[in-house]
C-alpha cells in the first residue's frame, strides 16, 4: 500500500457547504471525497462525448428525495454493484436528454420531408 501523507486546507465557508454536500451526497467520508476530486483532477477520465469529467465547466446538481425514493435507489444500487449512484443519477439524465434532444430534432426532418412532397411529381402518373 502507498504511504499516505495529510492535507490541510482552510477554504471559505460557502464553498465547504458545498464540498460536504456532495461528500454526503455521495456517501463517502470527506477523506474518500477529497482523494476522489483529486484523482480526478489529476487523472481525468475522457467521456463518451470526447471531454474530459472533471474540468473548470463543471456543476453540481444536489436534490433531496424522500426516504422511501432514496432507499429505492440505494436497493437498486445494492443489486447493481458496479454502478455508482452519480454514474447511475448522471446516466438517466444523460439517458433522458439524449432522447429529448433526438425528439427535437425529428420536427426539423418532418418539415424537411413534407417540403419535399409538396414538390411536383416527376414520375410519368398524369401520361
Amino acid at each position: 500500500m502507498a504511504e499516505l501523507r495529510g492535507i490541510t486546507v482552510k477554504v471559505p465557508a460557502d464553498l465547504h457547504d458545498k464540498v460536504k454536500a456532495e461528500q454526503e451526497l455521495l456517501q463517502q467520508t470527506m477523506n474518500q471525497y477529497i482523494q476522489m476530486v483529486l484523482e480526478e483532477h489529476f487523472n481525468p477520465k475522457i467521456n463518451k462525448k470526447g471531454g474530459t469529467d472533471m474540468n473548470s465547466n463543471n456543476r453540481t446538481l444536489a436534490f433531496q428525495v424522500s426516504e422511501e425514493f432514496f432507499q429505492r435507489v440505494k436497493d437498486y444500487l445494492t443489486k447493481h454493484p458496479q454502478l455508482k449512484q452519480r454514474e447511475f443519477v448522471v446516466g438517466l439524465i444523460e439517458q433522458e436528454l439524449d432522447r429529448f434532444e433526438t425528439q427535437e430534432a425529428q420536427p426539423e426532418q418532418t418539415d424537411a420531408s413534407s417540403e419535399n412532397s409538396n414538390e411536383p411529381n416527376s414520375g410519368n402518373a398524369a401520361e
